[in-house]
């Protein structure tokens, strides 16, 4: 990666307007981080892309975005409410996909994107409700 300092908050809301024929909604403030700011944009096309998918079947689902700065980590979440993870187990596997029309390289390639930061990525099932979650954790500094 090549790191600079920039706004998350900046990033996602440039990465929203890619995606306007879906409610999302956005709940975080300015927070500065620092990291590949291209490759982050690439993480969150795909999970959002990821999360528009799952809600083919739910046209007045949500998206929801919140970032928030704990102690020396930054999370964002990106939460759906669409069909949720049926195989949790393969969702990291190369070429392993659900899709009729994926090659299954999205999640595993943004996966090292963010393990290339220092951080980790997880997908898992809402508790709240139906739908999925994923959870990028990057540290505040290098």
């Amino acid at each position: 990666p090549e790191k600079t300092l920039f706004d998350i908050a900046v990033l996602v809301k440039s990465m929203v307007l890619l995606f306007d024929d879906y409610d999302i909604t956005l709940s975080g403030k300015s927070l500065v981080v620092y990291g590949d700011e291209k490759q982050l944009q690439q993480v969150l096309v795909n999970l959002i892309k990821n999360a528009q998918q799952a809600m083919l079947s739910n046209n007045t689902g949500i998206i929801n975005i919140d970032w928030q700065q704990r102690s020396d980590i930054v999370e964002i979440k990106i939460c759906d409410q669409g069909t949720g993870i049926s195989n949790s187990d393969n969702i990291f596997v190369p070429f392993y996909t659900t899709k009729t029309d994926g090659c299954g390289i999205g999640l595993v390639f943004s996966r090292q994107i963010i393990v290339n930061h220092g951080g980790s990525l997880t997908l898992a099932n809402r508790v709240d409700e139906q739908g999925a979650v994923a959870s990028i954790v990057l540290p505040t500094r290098d």
